[in-house]
């Protein structure tokens, strides 16, 4: 009788999965005859991966492996910041880590603001040479404007891509190499790149914008909040230039946000499914990840195709500059007892014959005792900058300062000239020249002198003035300053001269040492 039980249960099973398998299949040939279907797509974004060879090297294999596993539904997106950073990128001008991205192989290359570092028609050089799909429409160079859309079609699907990148380029680069450099804010071409984009039907909008998205911070080179307010119709932004880690957020009008943090880390991975009716999105449903990079092993192929030029560059950074004795350390205050920015401003003041300098340290790196080679100079100054000098009154040098003072251990400290300063540290109350001038001669790097973006700008109007006769120091950088200055005249027994002074200090007149 059990056994009769069992048969009879078991027939019921057996007609009641058939009846699930019939309706299933009925559903799904329904589905098909109406036009539904259903796409997954895979985006990985890097940004801000500063030449960083190694983490180059680890995606070849990530991107590799991914590509294999979702064929014609896989994207790559990098949002700049690539060419410059590493002492490879240095020494090659950008072209090793552009060599770099090629065969990483992005289908969407959005231009940072270090991306320029060597120069309007070096950068666009390497595009040409290196065919890198750059997008960013509200760039221009030497007169010729960047491509800002790109309809890209995976399984069927097309993907509508607008690329911007950060309209205060003028306000970090300074330079005759910048010249043909035109930008303007993203937030103006977008209505005209949109309407270009919709007249081929996406199924899927995507920004990549060599942007943060910081409403909380209100820079004011970030457009991104109002962009993402003033335009429902993005799907989807890849954010880069703030350096900041976003997994992935839902914003309030259904924007999605992501953003790979900086120094190849790691990557976002973003995965997209989109339900059509008709060739009509129906339904959009997104998920990402940051996926950190340390456990994944260097591709030794990568570095075998990047060639004599990686070797060279590797040699390069292994040579000798110099011998110290003792530590540099970036511990202090600027301009007060920081050996680090001291040594800097000597270097600046040693190649550019200037009376005062006004400099800051680049970084928390350590120039170590003993042998000094290239790659430890690069880390204490890991930027492109330049000099300038500028034909400043005694009073346009007080005001600098002032501003300078609200940065506190950040700023750009002073060198050549005792400042007094009151009891709240943000005053100037006296300057002490060693010697009377109508005008000085006082240098910046090119970036603290471009402004600094939104931080400097008092200094950026003085500048500006026809009056103060800004010029650069032709063929000079902070980087071969420091270098010369090291090999030719660095006496390491001097220690760094305490040039602010608080008011009830003893004042006493201190002699420049160059």
């Amino acid at each position: 009788m059990n056994e009769a039980i069992s048969m009879e249960l078991s027939l019921r099973m057996k007609k009641i999965l058939f009846v699930f398998l019939l309706i299933c299949f009925t559903y799904s040939i329904f589905e098909v005859c109406a036009g539904t279907r259903v796409v997954r797509l895979s985006i990985i974004q890097t940004t801000d991966l500063h030449g960083n060879l190694k983490a180059m090297a680890c995606l070849a294999d990530v991107l590799g492996k991914m590509r294999q596993q979702w064929q014609d539904r896989f994207l790559y997106i990098d949002c700049g910041d690539s060419l410059q950073g590493s002492v490879e990128a240095a020494v090659t001008k950008g072209a090793l880590p552009a060599k770099g991205l090629t065969l990483l192989k992005p289908d969407i290359w959005v231009t940072g603001n270090h991306d320029l570092d060597f120069g309007v028609n070096h950068l666009q050089g390497l595009l040409k040479r290196y065919r890198l799909p750059a997008l960013a429409g509200n760039l221009t160079l030497n007169g010729q404007a960047l491509p800002g859309t790109r309809i890209i079609e995976r399984a069927g699907i097309r993907i509508g891509i607008i690329g911007i990148t950060t309209p205060y380029l003028h306000h970090w680069l300074l330079g005759r190499q910048y010249n043909g450099l035109q930008v303007q804010p993203g937030m103006k071409i977008l209505n005209d790149q949109l309407l270009r984009l919709q007249q081929a039907r996406p199924h899927l909008i995507i920004l990549a914008a060599h942007q943060g998205y910081l409403p909380w911070k209100q820079r004011l080179p970030d457009e991104l909040p109002e962009i993402i307010r003033r335009f429902p119709q993005i799907d989807l932004v890849f954010g880069g230039h703030t350096h900041e880690i976003v997994g992935g957020k839902l914003l309030e009008n259904g924007c999605y946000y992501v953003q790979a943090g900086a120094h190849g880390k790691g990557y976002a991975e973003v995965i997209v499914e989109l339900k059509l009716q008709d060739d009509k999105r129906e339904e959009l449903h997104i998920q990402s990840r940051f996926v950190d990079l340390k456990t994944v092993t260097p591709s030794e192929t990568f570095y075998t195709k990047l060639g004599r030029m990686y070797r060279d560059a590797i040699h390069f950074a292994r040579q000798p500059v110099t011998f110290l004795d003792q530590d540099i350390e970036p511990k202090g205050i600027p301009g007060k007892d920081n050996p680090i920015s001291e040594i800097l401003a000597r270097a600046i003041a040693y190649v550019s014959g200037a009376d005062i300098v006004f400099h800051g340290t680049l970084s928390s790196a350590i120039l170590r005792k003993g042998c000094v080679r290239e790659d430890d100079l690069f880390r204490i100054v890991p930027f492109e900058n330049g000099i300038v000098v500028a034909a400043l009154r005694k009073e346009d040098i007080r005001m600098i300062l002032e501003e300078q003072l609200q940065y506190g251990a950040r700023m750009n400290g002073i060198w050549g000239v005792e400042a007094r300063i009151d009891s709240t540290g943000k005053r100037v109350t006296g300057l002490k020249m060693a010697v009377k001038k109508e005008r000085y001669r006082v240098a910046f790097n090119s970036y603290v002198a471009a402004g600094g973006g939104d931080r400097y700008p008092v200094l950026r109007r003085i500048l500006q003035n026809k009056e103060a006769h800004l010029q650069e120091l032709e063929g000079m950088d902070t980087r071969s300053a420091l270098r010369r200055y090291l090999r030719e005249r660095y006496d390491w027994a001097k220690p760094p001269t305490c040039w602010l002074r608080e008011v009830k200090e003893t004042y006493k007149e201190a002699v420049p040492a160059k």
